[in-house]
């Protein structure tokens, strides 16, 4: 392998782009190329790769001249030795399927021409693979040219094409530069040099332009030192990936702004970035395009020859490695737009961005090309502007209203330059933040038919000599306010900053009578509009005491209803108490806070108990009742008895509350005996009632005491002993208390027939009195704490509470 100077690369494979532009018209800032040098002669053998990139697989195409006829049917091939860098599978790898032999001119057995004829070869032989340093020799026999009978062969003196497609398993070398790849056949003993066929790409790779007719070309296969970038157009600030490939291995390579255009790496030229070239001769960085050094669109590339070190300002990105080799750079199309592989950066127009006023834009274009301001848009929506152009400097300063209507946040800013050079048109986009109109409330925690507080900044200014802004409409939660309650009625003014202020009395509807968060927006009469969150607190209701009794008083208590007018008459509402069948009704008015309190009195013929509803109303402006809710208790009847337990003659005291008050008892009952006492007592003021009764002769066991007044029934139980002598079976004590498991203290019994007393204490056992326990009888037993179980034969429940742990029971 051989690699020319780096410089030549570059002046010379540019010297068509330049004469095309020259010829196109161009942009203004290329020069025209000089005359070309001297024709370089015709390779009497070529090689072409289709792909130059480095370590890819690559379609070939060889072309030669047949000094003599080329025979099949004697084993003819044709020959070729390549560098040993060239990827080149054994003979069992190769795919012989994808090489074709072509001719322009083929001939019969007996001499006779046959036009041209192409065909697959008949064999493929691959030598010299033993060392990696040897070159390698591919033989291709040739195979019956023609589709005639007999067999058909390369005419002497014909051009020959050999093709061998990508999916031969051929691969270019990793490294760029120049590799030999010479061509004979086996009825041409001398090997000739192959060139590449195109002269411009020749001379990137440093064949000499002066080279005379007679000289041989030894260019062999090119493979690029190439540079990709992974975007050919960007704005300042962005971040470009430039990826190496071909360049010596192990070695820096610098990336740099060869502003000047000739390859050659100058002190005064900015470096970009650099990387370390890895085993397989590439190289990856990075770097953020800044301006300077990059300019606007591709900047002056003109040719230069390489020891002109005259001023450019191109933005083409080169590189070069340890052993000073830079880029190939090899235009092979009509256009800077059809050459991805050309390392040229295009700077995009710079748009910056600054508010004014809260509703103009004032924008700010650098690096944009010379032209006419087309069109701008903001959001997607067109904003209006002043004719404008931009000079060759590439900056403009100008603003624009922010379009009505506008979404609030980022937004795209749109730029469109008819361009002064091509007529094209040219456009930029940026992220503007879009800050609407500010408005805000005071308060924020409010209630409907408060007069609040409203400020507006950053509204829109009226131009010169045009009618005054005003605020045209506001609104609650997208419900309309009426002009009315907006700044009592009169106009709101937009002042020549864009600020105004008002007094709002918020409406009662939908919108404000139902608890939350709402947006109150404003707009102006050009169409901006801004907004503000208030906040409705949920309307609390309370009645004080929570329960009471029929024809008792309660208050009732309001908070975040709707607020009293400014001047000074409360907001009317309606208060009802709903208990069975019955309702009764108040009415209350609203302080400037948007509280009440109400005395009420409970309906008397209430249920007892009962749990009946509160409701406080409304209605808002559009006629809708507004209910809130609060529930009260009329507690039930309780009664006690003491003792509980007895037998029949026994004086109980009875205690009852929550009867109704001042009303006398109807009817007294132990089970279906009726004891009620003479005269009737009667309830307190409080509906309480306590008296004394006489237990009658009764069965023993569980009876009901029932008491009622007035229709409402109290009921509660008493356990009747049996009265007289003891009786029936004797149980032991200790026996008896077994279930109790050590909770049992002490029993004590008194006996009508010995009017004495007798005890057992399972602790003293011995000199206890009471040995058994009698079915039917009377006894105090004393537990440590409440239990439940069983004695003879039936459940139990014996309570210890408030170290009061005696309980009666008949046995």
């Amino acid at each position: 392998m051989t690699n020319g100077p780096s410089a030549h690369r570059i002046i010379l494979a540019l010297a068509f782009l330049l004469a095309f532009l020259a010829a196109a018209g161009g942009d203004g800032t290329l020069l025209t190329a000089q005359e070309p040098e001297p024709t370089p002669p015709t390779p009497a053998a070529t090689v072409k790769a289709e792909n130059r990139q480095p370590a890819v697989a690559s379609a070939y195409v060889v072309t030669l001249t047949a000094a003599a006829a080329l025979r099949p049917e004697r084993n003819d091939a044709i020959i070729l030795t390549l560098h040993p860098d060239l990827g080149v599978p054994p003979v069992q790898g190769l795919n012989s399927a994808a090489i074709r032999i072509s001719a322009d001119q083929i001939a019969n057995s007996d001499g006779t021409l046959q036009g041209s004829g192409t065909a697959p070869p008949q064999g493929v032989a691959v030598q010299g693979q033993d060392d990696f340093n040897d070159p390698t020799i591919l033989t291709v026999f040739l195979g019956d040219m023609g589709q005639q009978d007999g067999v058909q062969h390369i005419a002497a003196g014909a051009k020959v094409t050999l093709r061998f497609a990508a999916t031969a398993g051929l691969t270019n070398p990793t490294e760029g530069g120049r590799y030999s790849w010479t061509v004979q056949t086996t009825q041409d003993s001398d090997p000739v040099p192959a060139a590449h066929p195109d002269p411009l790409v020749r001379q990137a790779f440093g064949e000499p332009a002066e080279l005379a007719a007679d000289s041989p070309l030894t260019t062999g296969l090119l493979i690029d030192f190439q540079i990709v970038l992974s975007r050919h157009a960007a704005g300042r600030g962005d971040s470009i990936v430039a990826i190496a490939r071909g360049f010596k291995n192990d070695t820096t390579l610098t990336f740099w702004r060869d502003r000047n255009f000739n390859g050659i790496r100058e002190g005064s030229e900015v470096t970009l970035c650099t990387a370390q070239v890895n085993q397989a001769d590439q190289a990856t960085c990075d770097f953020i395009v800044r301006a300077p050094p990059f300019v606007p669109r591709h900047g002056d590339c003109a040719i230069r020859a390489p020891d002109d070190r005259s001023a450019g300002n191109c933005n083409l990105v080169n590189a070069i490695d340890g052993r000073g080799q830079s880029a190939t750079l090899v235009l092979e199309g009509a256009s800077l737009a059809d050459n991805d592989a050309l390392p040229l950066l295009e700077l995009d127009g710079h748009i910056a961005i600054d508010f004014t006023s809260g509703q103009r834009l004032h924008i700010r274009l650098t690096h944009f090309p010379p032209g006419e301001l087309a069109a701008v848009s903001v959001g997607g929506q067109p904003a209006a502007f002043p004719p404008l152009s931009i000079g060759d400097s590439g900056a403009l300063n100008f603003s624009i209203a922010i379009p009505p209507d506008l979404r609030d946040g980022r937004q795209e800013l749109r730029i469109a330059v008819t361009r002064r050079d091509n007529g094209e048109t040219y456009a930029a986009h940026a992220s503007a933040i879009i800050i609407g109109p500010l408005l805000t409330a005071t308060p924020e925690q409010v209630r409907p038919n408060q007069r609040i507080h409203l400020a507006g900044s950053g509204f829109s200014i009226a131009e010169p000599a045009a009618a005054p802004v005003t605020i045209a409409a506001i609104t609650i939660g997208s419900l309309p306010i009426a002009p009315d309650r907006i700044n009592r009625g009169g106009a709101i003014t937009v002042d020549s900053n864009g600020n105004w202020s008002a007094a709002l009395d918020l409406p009662v509807n939908r919108a404000t009578t139902a608890p939350g968060r709402r947006a109150l927006r404003a707009r102006d009469s050009h169409g901006r509009s801004g907004s503000v969150l208030v906040e409705f607190a949920p309307r609390e209701l309370t009645i004080d005491p929570p329960w009471g009794r029929g024809g008792t008083t309660a208050t009732v208590r309001g908070r975040h209803f709707p607020s009293g007018s400014a001047q000074g008459s409360g907001f009317p509402l309606q208060i009802s108490y709903t208990a069975g069948d019955s309702r009764a009704h108040h009415f209350a008015h609203t302080d400037a806070a948007g509280n009440f309190a109400a005395t009420i009195t409970i309906p008397k013929d209430a249920p007892i108990p009962s749990t009946n509803q509160l409701r406080v109303e409304f209605r808002d402006a559009d006629g809708l009742l507004v209910t809130t809710l609060a529930s009260h208790d009329v507690p039930g009847i309780g009664l006690s008895l003491s003792p509980a337990a007895g037998p029949p003659g026994t004086v109980v005291s009875l205690a009852a509350a929550g009867f109704r008050p001042w009303l006398p008892v109807e009817l007294v009952k132990v089970g279906s005996i009726e004891v009620t006492p003479a005269p009737r007592p009667l309830t307190d003021s409080a509906g309480r009632l306590q008296m004394q009764i006489t237990v009658p002769g009764i069965a023993a066991g569980t009876q009901t005491v029932l008491v009622q007044v007035a229709g409402d029934t109290a009921a509660e139980s008493f356990a009747v002993t049996p009265g007289g002598a003891s009786f029936g079976v004797a149980t032991p004590v200790a026996a008896a208390m077994s279930n109790l498991d050590g909770r049992f203290l002490r029993a004590f019994h008194f006996s009508n027939a010995t009017k004495g007393w007798t005890f057992y204490d399972p602790a003293a056992a011995a000199d206890s009195t009471l040995p058994n326990l009698i079915s039917g009888d009377t006894y105090w037993l004393l537990v440590s704490e409440t239990a439940e179980t069983i004695l003879n034969g039936k459940t139990r429940r014996l309570t210890c509470v408030n170290n009061n742990c005696w309980n009666l029971i008949v046995w």
